[in-house]
C-alpha cells in the first residue's frame, strides 16, 4: 500500500510539472503595430501605465472585449486588439507608390482604396489541442437556448423561412 502511495505521489509531482512547464509553451505573443498607449484597463477612459513603442513585443494575458491584457517587459496593462499584429514582428512591405495611388484614388474617386476590418480572434489549431472544459461557461450558454414553440413564434412573427440543418457527428461529419 505504501509503495503504492508513493507511487502516485511520484506520478501527480512529475505530472504537476509538465503542466506548469506546458502553460509556458502555450504562451501567446503579438507585437504593437504603433505606438500605443498601455492602459490600467480595459477602457479609453483609464489611465495610462506607459506607452509601448512601434514593432514592441507583448505576451497576451487575457482579452477583454476588444482589449487584451498584455505584460510588456516588467509592466502589465491592456492595449486595443488592434493595435497587435500578431504572429512576426516584421511589418508587411510596402509599396513606395501605395501613398501616391491612394492619395491619386482619394482625388479622383473620393475613395482612398482602403479597407479596414474588424474582428475576433477565434480558435487555432494549438488552442483546440490544449482546450479544456469549462462547465460554467456550458451552463451559462443554455441559458441562452429557447423552446422550440418560441422559435416557431418567433420564426413566424419576423416571416422566417424554415430550414433542415443536418447536427454534425462527433467525428467531425464523417459517419
Amino acid at each position: 500500500m505504501k509503495k503504492l502511495l508513493a507511487r502516485l505521489l511520484a506520478i501527480s509531482l512529475v505530472a504537476g510539472c509538465c503542466i506548469v512547464y506546458a502553460k509556458d509553451l502555450v504562451k501567446e505573443f503579438a507585437f504593437t503595430v504603433r505606438s500605443t498607449e498601455l492602459k490600467s484597463g480595459p477602457a479609453s477612459d483609464t489611465t495610462t501605465v506607459s506607452r509601448l513603442a512601434e514593432n514592441n513585443k507583448v505576451e497576451i494575458l487575457t482579452r477583454k472585449a476588444a482589449w487584451m491584457q498584455v505584460r510588456a517587459d516588467s509592466l502589465t496593462g491592456w492595449v486595443k486588439m488592434l493595435s497587435l499584429r500578431f504572429g512576426d514582428a516584421t511589418p508587411p512591405p510596402k509599396n513606395e507608390t501605395s501613398g501616391l495611388q491612394s492619395m491619386y484614388n482619394l482625388v479622383t474617386t473620393g475613395k482612398s482604396g482602403s479597407n479596414v476590418t474588424t474582428g475576433a480572434r477565434g480558435l487555432d489549431e494549438r488552442k483546440l489541442t490544449v482546450a479544456v472544459p469549462n462547465p460554467k461557461a456550458l451552463d451559462a450558454m443554455r441559458t441562452y437556448a429557447v423552446s422550440k414553440p418560441d422559435a416557431q413564434r418567433f420564426a413566424k412573427a419576423e416571416k422566417l423561412d424554415p430550414q433542415t440543418v443536418d447536427y454534425v457527428s462527433a467525428s467531425g461529419g464523417k459517419k
